[in-house]
């Protein structure tokens, strides 16, 4: 249990999902009978507690910040209709695409076999695990909007038993479901996952997808963001342009503007790029922007000029988030070869005079 709560506090410190791994604990020990006794020990509230101090200092800085990551977590990514049962089968059919068809199916018929094999402590624990996960991201999207690889977490655990299921078969009242180490299955999940796995990372190697996109004489331009490993390149470039401008413009008019973005991870990826300290221009603070005050973080920056990213991922403009006299915009395009990979927008805003409410 010592062990367990150090783990749960350290995955808690990286994702809030782990949190719903205590739950299918729990539901484990409910389960097995000879381990219900263990609730009235002290050791499972030892572990918690441990985890709970491990990562405490979500805690601390989420209540300083007015708890933004709570916020985000469990509000703000929930929007949208009150209920759709379109969306929630949009949101099955992700899991198709996302996970492939065989391989989908190979999990749906482990997490079956988890629950009809539940008397053995092994099947017993993998359901418990993934049961949680599972109910709360399969019926969420029924009620708001939602990203296709939040169950992620026990398709992980439900991949334990699928490795056994395919290995030895499944065979339910008579009727075999699964032949062992089935070919169909096999050559079914490769057919989807090798070419997919070519497909989306041998676009490190070269930015070739615009080429056979232009070779087939598609008539709609070509979308940068249609190649998401654009998404780590350009960053550098961004970086030495957006201190060059910031050189300039300290030098032309004596004040030195501030590096901000808008969107949290671009203040990440812009810090990244620059190598000095970007603020989030917004309200809500985020923990990719802890280089900056949690309060009054910009009452001292009134009356400064600022140079504000924006990508062509997230467009948006600064003046709807901050109060300045005016916002020009500079475009960067940046390439991969001859290709053109990346956009992005600094503005030149004038007069910083606080954040919009």
């Amino acid at each position: 249990w010592i062990v367990l709560g150090v783990l749960m506090g350290l995955g808690l410190n990286s994702k809030f999902p782990m949190a719903l791994l205590a739950p299918g604990f729990g539901i484990f020990l409910l389960m097995t009978p000879s381990r219900r006794k263990d609730l009235l020990s002290p050791w499972p509230w030892v572990g918690v507690l441990i985890a709970t101090l491990i990562c405490l200092p979500i805690f601390i800085w989420n209540q300083q910040a007015d708890w933004p990551g709570f916020k985000y977590q469990f509000h703000d990514r929930h929007t949208g209709e009150s209920f759709s049962v379109n969306r929630w089968l949009v949101w099955w059919a992700a899991q198709l695409l996302f996970m492939t068809p065989f391989a989908y199916a190979l999990l749906l018929l482990t997490l079956l076999r988890s629950w009809v094999r539940r008397s053995d402590p092994r099947w017993r624990l993998i359901f418990s695990l993934a049961i949680p996960t599972l109910a709360v991201f399969s019926i969420q999207p029924l009620f708001a909007d939602y990203k296709p690889h939040w169950p992620a977490p026990a398709y992980f655990i439900l991949t334990l038993g699928a490795g056994a299921l395919w290995n030895h078969g499944l065979t339910l009242r008579d009727r075999e479901w699964l032949r062992p180490r089935s070919k169909v299955m096999t050559l079914g999940i490769l057919a989807f996952i090798v070419p997919l796995n070519l497909l989306v990372y041998s676009t490190f190697a070269g930015p070739w997808m615009p080429k056979v996109y232009r070779w087939i004489g598609a008539e709609t331009p070509w979308n940068t963001t249609w190649d998401f490993s654009n998404e780590f390149t350009g960053w550098k470039e961004l970086g030495a342009y957006a201190n060059q401008r910031q050189r300039e413009l300290h030098a032309e008019t004596g004040r030195r503007p501030f590096i901000a973005a808008l969107r949290y991870e671009t203040v990440a990826q812009t810090y990244w790029g620059t190598k000095q300290k970007t603020y989030h221009l917004s309200r809500t603070p985020s923990h990719y922007s802890v280089n900056q005050s949690l309060t009054n973080a910009f009452e001292n920056m009134k009356g400064l000029d600022a140079l504000v990213v924006t990508t062509e991922k997230y467009r948006s403009e600064p003046i709807k988030w901050g109060q300045f006299d005016s916002c020009e915009p500079e475009i960067l395009r940046t390439y991969r070869g001859v290709e053109h990979a990346r956009t992005f927008t600094l503005w030149y805003c004038r007069n910083f005079q606080g954040l919009l409410p």
